[in-house]
């Protein structure tokens, strides 16, 4: 989860008079500025993205008849109060917990993966006691097709699940984690800045037809997203307002700009420069990201 621009600053400011060095693994805003994110899929994806409404966590919950006191307490102070109690819990606690979910887990044909039940059971074996796991019943399970698109705000809690992606952010390292994760985790922090209002996911779809086409405009200040789809011997102009990313996933550009022309294979990127006017041409079918700041960002 990442920090909104207030949060940000706050907290940069904090770690700062702390005294910790900039590579400290104590310091969590290596930066004071906030990290918005999108992403596009570029295989079937998935991912946890904001708190479930109540109702849809009671009826997760209810699997488990070992969780019928999480069911009360959901019932008196709603998910996210649930969600703090359980990612503060005593590590004992939690194991008991994520125990009988491995039994029951254990006994049932496995699920699909439209289901918490399977990414539960996939983080059986590499996360057995960790309090993440929760997050499958609590948090917005979202599937995504290649092409689709979905916005992270400032302090949504979200975690990516398996799939290949492109990701798009803001310029910073801010990130609070409370598990799911290798990674230096400090409840505390996490939970400081967490939204725990329930979300309605909201998928975006890939942009129709070929050539240079946007997908909507969710960055604000700090970036946007174009998808770039040409056929064989097809070709697109744009004016680079800006520093702009243009990244081949598939086929082959030749891009001519005022520096000259380069080839950029798949996997491949190149940096264009403001106020260049850049021709792109595909050598087979081709599909890339163009990412940039919107001209209003670089007045």
């Amino acid at each position: 989860m990442h920090p909104d621009a207030e949060q940000a600053r706050a907290g940069f400011a904090r770690d700062n008079a702390a005294g910790l060095a900039a590579n400290d693994r104590r310091r969590h805003y290596r930066d004071p500025f906030p990290k918005p994110e999108m992403m596009v899929a570029l295989s079937p994806f998935w991912l946890l993205h904001g708190m479930r409404a109540d109702a849809e966590i009671d009826a997760l919950l209810a699997r488990q008849p070992e969780w019928a006191p999480l069911r009360q307490r959901l019932a008196e102070e709603g998910g996210a109060s649930l969600y703090r109690h359980l990612l503060r819990l005593p590590q004992p606690e939690v194991t008991a917990l994520l125990a009988s979910l491995w039994q029951r887990l254990a006994r049932q044909r496995p699920a699909g993966p439209d289901d918490p039940d399977h990414w539960a059971a996939r983080l059986a074996d590499a996360r057995r006691e960790d309090r993440g796991v929760f997050g499958c019943y609590l948090l917005n399970l979202v599937g995504l097709r290649p092409g689709e698109a979905i916005f992270q705000p400032a302090c949504l809690p979200h975690a990516y699940l398996h799939g290949r992606n492109v990701e798009l952010m803001a310029n910073s390292d801010n990130v609070l984690r409370a598990g799911l994760t290798d990674k230096p985790v400090d409840v505390e922090a996490f939970l400081e800045v967490m939204d725990g209002s329930a979300a309605r996911p909201r998928v975006m779809s890939a942009p129709d037809g070929c050539g240079l086409q946007p997908y909507p405009r969710c960055g604000g200040e700090y970036f946007a997203l174009d998808q770039l789809l040409l056929g064989e011997g097809e070709a697109a102009s744009w004016l680079a307002e800006g520093p702009e990313v243009l990244l081949v996933v598939d086929g082959s550009l030749q891009v001519r700009h005022a520096e000259g022309e380069i080839e950029l294979a798949q996997g491949q990127s190149a940096l264009l420069l403001p106020g260049a006017r850049c021709e792109a041409k595909a050598g087979r079918l081709a599909l890339a990201y163009r990412a940039f700041c919107p001209p209003a960002a670089l007045c």
